[in-house]
């Protein structure tokens, strides 16, 4: 891994990425707000939903927001590599089971800290 210091790259590419890092910061900042309140409202609509008694597979229509709303609920499953060792299953066997999907480079912004 290379740590890149922005000072030290040429001043064309460092005000384009700069430019591109300020622009992505205040959108990543206004997505996490929204899908904050996202869930929020999700959270509140199955509490009122829930309220006048739906229930999962229900569906609520409401055309004048041109939406149906229908309150589902998923059961999530996984098979966990430690239990199936503990049960016998090869190792070898675990592995030819096992997908791996590679995703395109893409960039992650994190708050570096301020106070030191």
């Amino acid at each position: 891994m290379k740590l890149f210091d922005i000072n030290e790259i040429p001043q064309e590419m460092n005000d384009r990425i700069d430019s591109i890092i300020g622009q992505l910061a205040v959108v990543t900042e206004a997505i996490r707000i929204a899908e904050d309140e996202r869930k929020r409202l999700r959270d509140e609509l199955v509490d009122a939903l829930q309220t006048v008694g739906a229930e999962p597979g229900d569906v609520l229509e409401a055309a004048h927001h041109g939406v149906r709303v229908e309150m589902t609920q998923r059961i999530q499953r996984q098979l966990r590599r430690d239990s199936l060792l503990e049960l016998g299953v090869s190792q070898d066997l675990i592995d030819m089971a096992t997908t791996q999907n590679e995703t395109a480079p893409y960039v992650v912004l994190r708050r570096m800290d301020t106070e030191g």
